[in-house]
């Protein structure tokens, strides 16, 4: 037989685990919000930087540039895009670009950097 208390107890137990559940639901939403607001902030520096095109794949930015200067506005997408991570946070990512695919169009990588010394490994 179940007393009132322990009903009460088992009670009090299933509201916070829900609780627990529902606050790592809303913390796993927050960061999939911030995640496409990257996206979208990333994207407008492209477009803003002259690109007449750009996509994001597996966390990848492709961007085209129409003009014959490509080159130039390459990398000037690639100081703006590391400026504006530098300002989030720095030492956290590094903007890597990669040369010229067909049609004017090119890669940049971000990758984050790992300072290995201050987790106890390497030399």
């Amino acid at each position: 037989m179940v007393t009132l208390q322990q009903k009460s107890l088992n009670d009090i137990d299933v509201y916070n685990e829900l609780r627990e559940q529902e606050q790592k639901g809303q913390i796993m939403a927050d960061d999939k919000n911030k995640s496409i607001q990257l996206r979208k902030d990333i994207m407008n520096m492209a477009l803003a930087e002259s690109a007449t095109d750009c996509t994001i794949v597996c966390g990848t930015l492709f961007a085209k540039f129409g003009v014959s200067i490509h080159e130039q506005m390459a990398k000037n997408l690639k100081t703006t895009l590391q400026t504006f991570f530098d300002n989030r946070k720095k030492n956290d990512c590094m903007v890597k670009m990669s040369g010229t695919l067909p049609d004017n169009e090119y890669a940049y990588d971000f990758h984050p950097i790992v300072d290995f010394r201050m987790e106890g490994v390497g030399i």
